[in-house]
């Protein structure tokens, strides 16, 4: 309580009627509060003498309500119950114990009432509650008496609210209920007790609770009360309960750390989902709780299904956690949709599903860029699909890449692979009206001019945009819709490009007329395997932007 620091208060903490009768006949203020904000009637009432306390209570004017109540509280701290006794008739008497204190409670009446269920003292309970019944369902810090009672295991106390009528499913602001906080708490004892208060139909279904915010199983998991876990078990609660959120007692325990260890093997011991509470972690991101999982002894996690369950969930903090304790995994073999063939690796399976955060990590970690069991790369996939972001990732600036890696990036770039197609043929193969399906196609031609080291003698043949698939068709050939035409137009007979050929003005004409003399029956025969929505408008250069490019590029040529 600290030292009172004033003559007044040190006189009422000592209970010397005379020397208080002396300061106040000397002027001394009844409504001072010392250092710890505590009046002379707070000192009276934690000191526990009545008389003292009465002569406060006495005075003119007399002290405020909130000023009761706050002596009030120190006498239920303290444990007077006459002192309680008589601070509650006089709040009693000013109207203060009514049913509006449930709508407009002072802070001190619901320190008041917390410190009565708290202390657990029967009979100042029974006075307070013979004189407010309210207080029962009043919420002290945020929380019922019989929530409090629990918490601090007042058995008593908790008997008393119980046949007062008190319900231990009532919840307070923070949706907790009293069979919650038995389990947060760990009190078996408390859990018995409320267990056997509440018979009849459908206990079990409430004290499972399942999707409610805080389920006791759940809250006892997460607080690592290992007794508290397999007492609810016993009692038939179910071990794969979830909250309001989808966790399980596993996943919120494994996300307990060290102090949760016990309940975490314990749970698995007992045919707990380690499969489910893992796809949480992965689900929500959560890498301590991913990280707790996979590093319990005995679990066998190392397979190309689990890798592809975290690379389709998308989550780079995941999938970090996994390559740190396999890190052979980057470059694993994958099935990419069914079962039928391991065509993947988790840089495809990435790209192919935009997530781009993890094909950042990826990329960083050293990923392999082509997976020779794959007919095509993540930079095919992710031209074809328009993921403009995994694009930037795949093919960053190349001056920030070593010689090496500036090989590697060129060799993905003029790679051709499922019928001879390069990256650049994919990508201009998607028709649609969306520029950023242009800026894939500028930067696969804008990277490969990058990559090529000044003494390049690369001819035409060797650029993708010269580059034929194997029914003989250059990206120009291609194109879906009249916006790709005139980029690759345009990129073919630029000045940085012909002098990469050697002017070799005869290679762009070919290719110009190959493009313009296209047959449908050519492009149906070519291109069968491929999905309708790949194939290419036959007729694109017969007219509009992309036929006055192609005479513009003509006349640029001097044909």
């Amino acid at each position: 309580m600290g030292e009172p620091g004033f003559a007044l208060h040190a006189a009422a903490s000592a209970g010397d009627v005379d020397e208080i009768e002396s300061l106040l006949q000397a002027g001394a203020d009844v409504n001072a509060l010392d250092a710890d904000k505590l009046s002379p009637l707070d000192h009276a009432a934690a000191s526990g003498c009545a008389a003292t306390v009465q002569l406060f209570l006495d005075l003119l004017p007399p002290p405020s309500v909130d000023r009761c109540w706050s002596a009030a509280g120190w006498a239920a701290r303290r444990q007077h119950g006459e002192v309680f006794s008589t601070l509650l008739k006089v709040l009693e008497s000013r109207g203060a114990l009514q049913d509006h204190l449930l709508y407009s409670c002072p802070d001190e009446a619901r320190k008041a009432v917390w410190w009565v269920a708290k202390r657990g003292n029967v009979t100042i309970a029974a006075a307070l509650l013979d004189d407010c019944p309210v207080a029962m369902r009043l919420e002290t810090d945020g929380s019922t008496m019989l929530i409090v009672a629990v918490m601090f295991s007042q058995t008593d106390m908790v008997n008393f609210l119980l046949d007062r009528g008190a319900d231990p499913f009532t919840e307070d602001s923070r949706h907790e209920n009293a069979v919650t906080a038995a389990a947060r708490a760990g009190s078996v004892a408390m859990i018995n007790l409320l267990w056997e208060s509440t018979e009849g139909a459908g206990r079990l279904e409430r004290w499972n609770a399942r999707g409610s915010k805080h389920p006791p199983l759940c809250k006892a998991a997460q607080e690592g009360h290992l007794q508290a876990v397999q007492r609810l078990l016993e009692l038939g609660l179910d071990m794969e309960t979830s909250d309001a959120d989808g966790h399980t007692p596993l996943y919120l325990a494994a996300g307990g750390g060290p102090r949760c260890s016990g309940v975490v093997m314990w749970l698995l011991s007992q045919g707990a989902s380690w499969w489910e509470a893992v796809q949480c972690a992965v689900q929500r991101e959560d890498g301590g709780v991913f990280r707790t999982l996979i590093d319990i002894p005995g679990v066998e996690w190392r397979n190309p299904y689990f890798v592809r369950e975290v690379v389709q969930r998308g989550s780079a903090v995941i999938a970090a956690e996994l390559l740190d304790r396999w890190p052979e995994a980057i470059n694993l073999e994958l099935y990419e949709v069914n079962e039928s063939k391991r065509d993947a690796s988790m840089l495809r399976l990435a790209a192919r599903l935009n997530h781009v955060a993890l094909v950042q990590l990826l990329v960083a970690r050293g990923a392999r860029l082509r997976v020779l069991c794959a007919p095509l790369t993540a930079l095919h996939d992710a031209a074809r699909m328009g993921h403009l972001e995994v694009v930037q990732a795949l093919l960053p600036d190349p001056t920030t890449l070593n010689a090496d890696r500036r090989q590697k990036h060129r060799a993905l770039l003029e790679y051709r692979g499922w019928r001879g197609h390069t990256a650049l043929h994919r990508a201009v193969t998607r028709e649609t009206t969306d520029d950023r399906q242009l800026q894939i196609v500028q930067l696969l031609l804008e990277r490969e001019l990058d990559l090529l080291e000044e003494h390049d003698s690369t001819r035409w043949n060797r650029l993708t945009v010269f580059r034929k698939t194997e029914g003989g068709r250059t990206p120009l050939q291609c194109c879906a819709g009249e916006q790709m035409g005139p980029v690759l137009l345009r990129h073919m007979t630029s000045e940085r490009v012909m002098a990469l050929g050697g002017m070799d003005w005869q290679a762009v004409l070919d290719a110009v007329q190959d493009a313009q003399n296209q047959a449908p029956n050519d492009w149906q025969t070519d291109e069968n395997a491929m999905q309708e929505e790949e194939r290419a408008d036959a007729t694109l250069w017969e007219g509009g932007d992309a036929g006055e490019e192609l005479h513009a590029s003509l006349e640029r040529l001097h044909f």
